[in-house]
This record gives structure tokens, C-alpha cells and sequence, in this order.
């Protein structure tokens, strides 16, 4: 998988999202990119889970495999250039700044972990 930004015409640019007020000493995040990335993820996941729970009265005891985000946070990681198992490795200290912003947690299910290399170019 190669890079986004390589992807794109010579003059384009893309702003990533990077959240300075969550990030160490300030927060629990750290500035790597791939913890930035997750962050932003979640913010994504989160607004797609709120929204399917109001709009499809999904209860969130229920299992619901009617959403997948998996391409979703896969296109995150491309975007920010990371790699999806070094973003996944930022669980903890996405899930501990958002307990500090009392910010539910994400369903396990939406927690995506990668145990094979996924390589990008």
C-alpha cells in the first residue's frame, strides 16, 4: 500500500489532524503520528457509533456487525503514513485521554489490533 500523499497530484496538500491540547505533558497522547491518527480515528469512530445507535436504535449491549470500520481506520493509518499495527499500539493511551475527557469508550469490536505487517509505500 503506498503512501495517500504520493498519490496525489505535485501541488496537492493534506492537513492532518493533530490535537496538541491532548498531547503529552498536556494529555495522555504522544506525538507520534500513529497515536495522532488513532485519536482521530476514534473521534470518526465514535461520531459513526453515535450516530448509528440514534439513527437504527442499535442498544450498545447488542452486538451490531452491521458497521465495519476496519477500511476506515486502514485509510486513517494510510493517510497519516503509519502503519496500522504501530496506530493500534495507542489503545491505552487513546482510551486513557478519553476517560480524562469522560469520552465513552469505543465497542471492543471497533478496536482494531493487527497482529500481521501490513507494509505501506
Amino acid at each position: 500500500m503506498k503512501s495517500l500523499k504520493k498519490s496525489l497530484p505535485h501541488n496537492s496538500q493534506i492537513q492532518l489532524a493533530l490535537f496538541p491540547l491532548y498531547t503529552n505533558p498536556h494529555g495522555y497522547l504522544e506525538q507520534d503520528l500513529a497515536c495522532q491518527a488513532l485519536f482521530f480515528y476514534y473521534l470518526n469512530a465514535q461520531q459513526t457509533y453515535e450516530q448509528r445507535i440514534k439513527e437504527n436504535l442499535v442498544y450498545e449491549a447488542e452486538l451490531d456487525s452491521g458497521v465495519n470500520l476496519e477500511q476506515s481506520f486502514l485509510s486513517i493509518a494510510r493517510l497519516y503514513n503509519v502503519q496500522p499495527e504501530n496506530m493500534a499500539s495507542y489503545w491505552p493511551l487513546v482510551d486513557k485521554q478519553c476517560k480524562s475527557l469522560q469520552l465513552p469508550l469505543l465497542p471492543d469490536t471497533w478496536n482494531y489490533r493487527f497482529k500481521s505487517l501490513i507494509i505501506l509505500h
